[in-house]
């Protein structure tokens, strides 16, 4: 190698490509998301890697604050598990919801399965067994909230779940999971 050249000079005939605009608008903007967001959604991501052993990129696709009375309608029908964080022995602080094909992925690839275990369909549900499994997956979940917390349980009742947070709005942000 010649080492009296600098290794990154440009050639005068060459034209720089300029860099990417990421605040650009489009005719579909997409959402603010909050650098919170994706601080969780990174911690989130470890966390599954670290329990579940399932490599998954979790990012923020919006967010959102609502009356807590709202949460059982925007949360029926989107997830079959909720992990319920909060400081040990008090209030829950966060709810985690998984949508069914990604606890169904996280159940196989704890048994040895690639892909789905096969019974997600109408009318399926997590059997205790299943949200045992989780609960122990599940565990870095808790911390990756923050020092203190902890993964209180899983659960798969909407309205019950809805009833454990204390406060009367709530922050909800949606997350895309690739994996």
């Amino acid at each position: 190698p010649n080492l009296q050249k600098p290794a990154l000079e440009t050639p005068e005939h060459v034209v720089p490509k300029p860099s990417p605009d990421f605040n650009r608008t489009d005719e579909n903007p997409s959402p603010q998301i909050d650098e919170a967001d994706r601080v969780l959604g990174a911690r989130l991501s470890r966390a599954m890697g670290e329990g579940t052993g399932l490599k998954a990129g979790i990012i923020p696709t919006q967010s959102a604050t609502l009356l807590s009375a709202d949460l059982a309608g925007l949360l029926h029908g989107k997830s079959a598990a909720i992990a319920c964080v909060g400081p040990k022995d008090g209030d829950i602080r966060a709810l985690i919801c998984l949508p069914g094909p990604l606890a169904d992925a996280i159940i196989a690839k704890a048994c040895g399965a690639r892909g789905s275990t096969g019974r997600i369909g109408d009318g399926w549900t997590l059997s205790a067994i299943d949200c045992a499994l989780l609960e122990q997956l599940l565990v870095p979940f808790g911390p990756a909230l923050g020092a203190d917390m902890v993964l209180q349980s899983i659960e798969t009742d909407v309205p019950y779940v809805s009833g454990l947070l204390p406060a009367h709005e709530v922050s909800v942000s949606e997350f895309s999971v690739e994996a």
